[in-house]
């Protein structure tokens, strides 16, 4: 039987794998406030651990990366947890998803209490404030799924 430990740890690989699955490349092109609002506030929503305003607005992909509000509120917890708080924004940036169907992609370099630099993303739809994914990668990641992100 695993540890509890190890549990989050499960979760948070199987959430980075579905991310690598699903990832396409990007045009850049960086996004103004208006831009990021909505994926800003999904976010801070998603790491406050309030999954029904995230529920409300989550696309297929995002539910079915979650199966329930339920779900999402617990894999809010155990990230909140095995990161602490977010302490620092290093730099935020939206890009035009190159499927061409009107998505974006919000990129948010951030520093936790426990993790010094983490990047979260959430590909969304403005047109229906519709969020399809949040998850977070490490830099290496980052420069390899997205390498027009301008690194802090």
């Amino acid at each position: 039987m695993p540890s509890t430990a190890a549990a989050p740890r499960a979760s948070l690989l199987a959430v980075l794998s579905v991310a690598l699955c699903v990832a396409v490349p990007l045009h850049a092109q960086t996004g103004g406030d208006a831009t990021m609002a909505f994926p800003r506030e999904m976010l801070a929503s998603f790491l406050a651990g309030d999954a029904d305003k995230v529920w409300e607005r989550a696309g297929p992909t995002l539910r079915e990366m979650n199966g329930s509000a339920k779900q999402m509120r617990d894999h809010s917890a155990e990230l909140r947890k095995d990161m602490g708080k977010e302490i620092a924004l290093i730099s935020e940036q939206a890009f035009d998803h190159q499927d061409g169907n009107g998505a974006k992609v919000y990129v948010r370099a951030a520093r936790h209490e426990v993790i010094p630099e983490l990047f979260w993303i959430v590909i969304y739809t403005p047109s229906n404030r519709q969020v399809e994914m949040i998850t977070m990668q490490p830099r290496q990641t980052i420069r390899t799924l997205f390498p027009q992100v301008k690194l802090p």
